[in-house]
């Protein structure tokens, strides 16, 4: 069976089936996805630091979640501001997983 202005023949899709670029929203989103990402990293990446702290010393007590590790960077040289980059960053990646979830194709 054949349809009109069917490309079946040569495997390619007819116009309104192609698809496209991610256009400007796409680029905002995975540009915030990437910075979410980087912050969610930091954050982590410091309870790790507490974590092997906690183990070369034998102090469990260092050993902190997220919270504390969120409380030690408030305690460096620019460490308000640190705070407030992971924080808006961590903001980012909250609002890059609600696109990613809104705009997600599931084919």
């Amino acid at each position: 069976m054949s349809f009109p202005n069917s490309h079946s023949s040569t495997g390619l899709l007819p116009a309104p089936c192609r698809r496209r670029g991610p256009g400007v929203i796409g680029t905002i989103i995975t540009t915030v996805g990437m910075l979410g990402y980087i912050a969610k990293g930091v954050a982590l990446g410091m309870v790790g630091i507490l974590f092997v702290a906690a183990a070369v010393t034998f102090d469990p007590s260092k050993a902190t979640g997220l919270d504390g590790a969120l409380k030690s960077l408030v305690a460096l040289p620019y460490g308000a501001v640190i705070l407030t980059l992971v924080g808006i960053g961590l903001i980012a990646y909250g609002a890059y997983c609600c696109a990613r979830a809104r705009f997600a194709r599931l084919s």
